[in-house]
């Protein structure tokens, strides 16, 4: 039982505080690790299969973090409702901690108000935990609202029996006048929480005359008669002092934040020293949090913070290791000796994590020693700490065999069952970092652990081990109920079974075996890995696999571009077979340019071999530049020694000239169809007139947009807006020629035209600027401004 003084002293330094609870962290990992880590707590908070337990320690984890990430994630599954079990966890977590992180506190009054009654009570407890004044007002307005439901009033008025504060007090006091007597026996058991006094009962009349005497007393003489209420009941002082040192921690908290900067370091040193725990603790906490953000921790040139690695408190002894391998305040060896004589199991759980922290060769032999322990946690934080030494340089081969005796002898020690699942993944863990013949049985017995946690650390050991032989065992898990797992299956066979794996694991792919999206795209990433190392019989086998798979049409093409790398790389006869393959299914998907690149190639080839394939592959590469609306059909057309497959592509050509002015597109069809005009010699009449009256319709066609075009433009040009006035003339300038019959012709229209002075004078400088020969005075008569028109079109 705590002494009168002990409780004095902890109400003295109270009264001149304000009121916080903090909640114990770990110093992250490097970022790489932490980014590892926190996908792995994620993962576990998300899966419906993990414990309880599992997902609870994931959520107290995240909560420690400091980074963005990882409030981000727990505000995204306090918001999922679909997801309860999450939101238990991080509410627990919130409680076991002792911590409340700001960002929470709306999602928690969420649930607090929700219908789901679990989540509800466990959001309430959490939120009482936060001694924030903001808070508790949510809380006492939840609790007074006789609108909520009488569930959700409840909550908060049970949340509100764990802050011992003046207004609290008063607000249950307050509710004693109630309507619901629900509402009102609530209170009562809140108040007798608070105060301890028990003797009045469910008299309510008695509570408020006990009130009316006492809250116009002195806080000091108030909670004095409370701490002599409370030595009458061990327990429930324990849990107000427990409160009075949280804002003990606080004050000292504020005290650090208030002072300047240049002092800093000589506060943080005393509390460090300081002869209460609580205050060494904070101190611990603040180290902590300034080592997170970046910032330099404190001169520990006399060892303070290592010698905590042995303070009295267990709770400054868990906290200290990892603080200190950060600072470099300790080594290998200092950590081992404070392990050696400490009791206390989570201080020893923390002693081995920073020993895998650090990852000392020099430590791997005595932390062997305790990866036999009898407690699951030391065990698996041991395994934890040897995997990581392990992982960084192989173990001596007498290590190796003493670490290989102990991981197998614990394995074979642990029952499969819930609450040592997390041990036997740590196991498994370690021994894919030691690496020993030893291991394999039991790997392949863990490929079939009930824990998916297990088999997936499994089969990452055996990919990590080269272990081929195995192929066999890893592939039923291709149907394993742990998306994880499948997907690490799909990993490991595409280093372990290749080629031999490629069709289970094209199963995979199809919506009709898997259908997770995500697995479905693994399972194509391993497949394109496979292939992109494989021979052109493979490629082929597999492209037969996916010939009628409407849902690959990509993949398809990816595989077909392969083959015919292989195929070229190799010289092969197929090669060209396989070019006009690929071209024909590109044209298929649209992908006219790529494909006429194929059928130029395997033309070529066809064409070196005389081939008869040769001219059905060369019209397949004219029909694939005219899709393609490549300008260069024109020379490939012309050059072509048959004339009967020259006119039947020149027959093509006119087909998608026509379509192309049907299209709008006049300038392409006035290209192509000069150039033909041009360049195809010996055409027949008909042919050569059909081209001539396409292009004469296109000029027609592109004259009159040109025109209306032109138009647009010079009612742009004189617009009150800069911006439209220059963008205007810079596409002008760019028409350049084909502009110059419209800017006439609008220069003709506004001659004498006074309403067009303005686009008169804009439209003969934009003439001007295309030509500076071009000669027109604005002071001229309409008659003088008129010839000038007729001379300047009348030049070319």
């Amino acid at each position: 039982m705590y002494s009168k003084a002990t409780t004095s002293f902890v109400l003295i330094m109270v009264l001149g505080c304000g009121a916080l609870s903090y909640g114990q962290e770990t110093v992250p990992h490097t970022a790489s690790a932490q980014e590892l880590q926190i996908n792995t707590w994620i993962e576990q908070l998300r899966d419906p299969a993990r414990s309880p337990k599992t997902k609870l320690e994931a959520a107290a984890m995240l909560l420690v973090q400091k980074s963005e990430q990882s409030r981000d994630v727990l505000q995204h599954f306090l918001a999922d409702s679909s997801n309860r079990p999450a939101q238990i966890a991080i509410a627990e977590a919130v409680i076991e901690l002792q911590a409340v992180p700001e960002e929470l506190i709306e999602p928690l009054v969420v649930l607090l108000n929700g219908d789901e009654s679990s989540t509800r009570s466990a959001a309430a407890k959490a939120l009482a935990i936060c001694k924030d004044p903001v808070v508790s007002g949510k809380l006492l307005a939840i609790a007074r609202d006789t609108r909520r439901p009488r569930a959700v009033r409840l909550e908060a008025i049970g949340a509100l029996r764990r802050t011992l504060d003046r207004s609290i007090v008063d607000a249950l006091v307050a509710l004693l006048d109630d309507e619901d007597p629900m509402v009102v026996s609530a209170a009562v058991s809140s108040l007798v929480r608070l105060t301890n006094i028990r003797a009045f009962g469910s008299d309510v009349s008695q509570w408020r005359q006990w009130w009316e005497a006492s809250k116009n007393k002195p806080e000091t003489e108030w909670l004095a008669e409370l701490v002599e209420s409370f030595s009458t009941a061990r327990a429930s002082l324990d849990a107000e002092n427990a409160a009075l040192r949280a804002r003990l921690a606080k004050a000292v908290d504020d005290q650090y934040t208030a002072t300047g900067a240049a002092q800093k370091d000589a506060l943080l040193l005393s509390m460090l020293k300081d002869s209460l725990a609580d205050v060494r603790l904070v101190g611990l906490k603040i180290l902590e949090r300034r080592l997170s953000s970046g910032e330099k921790g404190v001169d520990d040139s006399s060892g303070l913070v290592s010698s905590l690695l042995k303070d009295p408190d267990p709770r400054v002894r868990a906290v200290a290791p990892a603080i200190a391998v950060t600072m470099g305040a300790c080594d290998a060896s200092m950590l081992l000796d404070a392990l050696a004589d400490e009791k206390a199991v989570d201080v020893r759980r923390s002693l081995l994590m920073a020993l895998g922290q650090l990852a000392e060769a020099s430590a791997a032999e005595p932390i062997i020693g305790y990866v036999r322990d009898p407690s699951a946690k030391v065990s698996a934080s041991a395994a934890s700490a040897l995997g990581r030494i392990a992982a960084k340089s192989p173990l001596p081969a007498s290590l190796q065999a003493q670490a290989a005796a102990a991981l197998v002898e614990k394995y074979k020690q642990t029952p499969v069952a819930d609450d040592t699942h997390d041990l036997r993944e740590l196991l498994v863990i370690a021994m894919s970092a030691v690496g020993d013949e030893s291991f394999v049985p039991i790997l392949r017995e863990s490929l079939k652990d009930p824990a998916a946690t297990v088999r997936l650390a499994a089969i990452n050991a055996l990919r990590a081990r080269g272990k081929k032989d195995l192929v066999m065992a890893i592939e039923p898990l291709l149907d394993d109920a742990d998306r994880g797992v499948r997907q690490a299956a799909l990993a490991a066979l595409e280093v372990l079974g290749g080629e031999g794996s490629i069709d289970l694991i094209l199963m995979r792919t199809s919506g009709e075996f898997e259908s997770d999206a995500a697995v479905k795209q693994q399972a194509w990433d391993v497949v394109m890995a496979v292939l992109s190392r494989s021979n052109a019989e493979v490629l082929a086998h597999v492209l037969d696999k996916l010939h009628d798979r409407q849902d690959a049409t990509d993949q398809r093409l990816r595989v077909r571009q392969m083959l015919v790398t292989a195929l070229r790389a190799s010289a092969s006869d197929q090669l060209p077979d396989a070019l006009l393959s690929l071209g024909v299914e590109l044209m298929q998907t649209g992908r006219a340019s790529e494909a006429a690149s194929y059928f130029a190639e395997a033309h070529q080839s066809y064409a070196a071999v005389k081939s008869p394939k040769a001219g059905e592959t060369w019209m397949a590469w004219v029909t694939a530049m005219l899709a393609a609306d490549d300008p260069l059909v024109v020379k490939v057309i012309a050059q072509h020694p048959a004339a009967p497959r020259r006119a039947e592509a020149i027959d093509k050509l006119i087909a998608r000239l026509k379509a192309m002015l049907a299209e709008g597109r006049c300038d392409l069809c006035v290209e192509l169809a000069t150039a033909a005009v041009n360049g195809i010699e010996n055409c027949p009449d008909k042919q050569s007139s059909a081209l001539k009256s396409v292009l004469a319709e296109g000029r027609r066609l592109q004259d009159l947009a040109d025109a209306n075009r032109v138009h647009t433009l010079c009612e742009q040009l004189v617009l009150e807006d800069a911006a439209l006035r220059e963008k205007a003339a810079a596409d002008l300038t760019t028409m350049g020629q084909r502009a110059w019959a419209g800017l006439l012709a609008e220069l003709r229209s506004a001659v004498g035209d006074e309403s067009k002075a303005a686009l008169e004078a804009a439209t003969a400088a934009m003439l001007k600027q295309l030509n500076p020969q071009f000669v027109y005075d604005l002071q001229a008569s309409p008659a003088q401004k008129l010839k000038a028109i007729e001379d300047a079109a009348s030049r070319p």
